[in-house]
C-alpha cells in the first residue's frame, strides 16, 4: 500500500492539494471545542481520570479528522481512524459500567462484540455501505440500547444519551447523503457531520460525568 497515495472520498475535495477541503477541515473545531468545555466542566468536580481521558479523546478525534481532511491519504486516514475507534472503546468502558454496573469481564466481552461487528459491517453490498456511514451503526445501536437499559433508572444520562443518538442519525444521514448530493450542493454535507458529531461526543461524555 502506498500510504501517501491521495484519497478522495468528499464531496468538497476537487484535488489533492492540502487545503482542498478547508470547510471539512475546519468543522472539525467543533470537537475541540467540545473537548475544552468538558475540560472546564471536569475540574469542578472530584478528579475523574476516565472522564478526562474521554474529554482528551474527543479533542484528538477532532485533530485526527483534520489530518485526514488535509493530507487525505491512507496514513491521515489512520490517524483518523485510530482515535474514533479509542474514543468509542474507551466510552464502552466506561459507560458499561457506570450505566449498568457490569463487571470488567461482562464490559470486555461487549467490546469484542463491538469489534467483531466492524468486519461484519465491511461485508455487506456496496450499495448498503452508505458512503461508508454503515460501519457506525453499531454505535448507533448500542446508544439505543443503553437508552432502553437506563431510562428509569438513570433519567438525566439517559435523556443526554437519547439526544446523542438521535443526534447521530442525523449526522449519519448528513454523511452519507455528502456525495449524492454533491450536483445540487458542491459543498458536500460532510462538514456538518462533524458539526453534529462534536455535539454528541459531548453529550455522551456529559451523560458519564453526571449522575442522577
Amino acid at each position: 500500500m502506498d500510504w501517501f497515495a491521495p484519497v478522495d472520498l468528499y464531496c468538497e475535495r476537487l484535488g489533492p492539494a492540502f487545503w482542498a477541503e478547508p470547510v471539512n477541515a475546519l468543522s472539525n473545531i467543533a470537537f475541540l471545542i467540545a473537548s475544552g468545555i468538558l475540560f472546564g466542566q471536569s475540574r469542578a468536580r472530584p478528579a475523574d481520570g476516565e472522564v478526562r481521558a474521554l474529554s482528551a479523546l474527543v479533542g484528538v478525534v477532532g485533530i485526527g479528522s483534520f489530518l485526514f481532511h488535509s493530507f487525505a491519504n491512507p496514513l491521515a486516514e489512520l490517524a483518523d481512524v485510530l482515535p474514533i475507534a479509542l474514543f468509542v472503546l474507551t466510552y464502552i468502558w466506561v459507560s458499561f459500567r457506570r450505566f449498568l454496573g457490569w463487571g470488567t469481564g461482562k464490559t470486555l466481552l461487549a467490546m469484542g462484540v463491538f469489534l467483531g461487528l466492524g468486519p461484519v459491517m465491511a461485508r455487506l453490498p456496496e450499495g448498503w455501505q452508505m458512503n461508508g456511514s454503515v460501519s457506525y451503526l453499531p454505535c448507533l445501536g448500542m446508544l439505543l440500547f443503553q437508552w432502553t437499559q437506563i431510562r428509569r433508572a438513570q433519567p438525566l444520562a439517559a435523556r443526554r444519551v437519547l439526544v446523542a443518538a438521535l443526534t447521530f442519525v442525523l449526522s449519519l444521514t448528513l454523511r452519507s447523503l455528502d456525495m449524492q448530493l454533491c450536483s445540487l450542493f458542491p459543498l458536500g454535507t460532510h462538514f456538518l457531520w462533524h458539526c453534529f458529531n462534536g455535539l454528541v461526543l459531548y453529550l455522551l461524555v456529559l451523560a458519564v460525568m453526571r449522575k442522577d
